[in-house]
């Protein structure tokens, strides 16, 4: 899957509430973070082998939380990291493994 469609499939609404309900248990904070951003169109930026999509500025590189999520979407052919920090989602990684 080319990683624009995934980028795609993440801001899904249904996609967000399913991640967020799995979440709810082990981490609360980020889960009600992830519910937060259904409906914001994030930034989109392309890195090598990676998008990045930003849903917030970050104040301070200090103290942001990275959470891999891949296994949560079962076999994907690519990687999964939320960037947060106090229960703000920053930004999704979608990266090739």
């Amino acid at each position: 899957m080319e990683l624009r469609a995934a980028a795609v499939d993440f801001c899904e609404a249904e996609a967000l509430q399913r991640l967020s309900k799995s979440l709810r248990q082990t981490d609360p904070q980020l889960a009600d973070g992830l519910l937060a951003i259904n409906g914001v169109k994030p930034a989109i930026e392309r890195r090598e082998d990676e998008l990045f999509l930003t849903f917030a500025a970050a104040n301070a590189a200090r103290g942001i939380q990275k959470t891999d999520v891949s296994h949560e979407f079962g076999a994907i052919p690519y990687g999964i990291e939320i960037h947060s920090h106090a229960g703000t989602v920053l930004g999704v990684s979608l990266y090739l493994q």
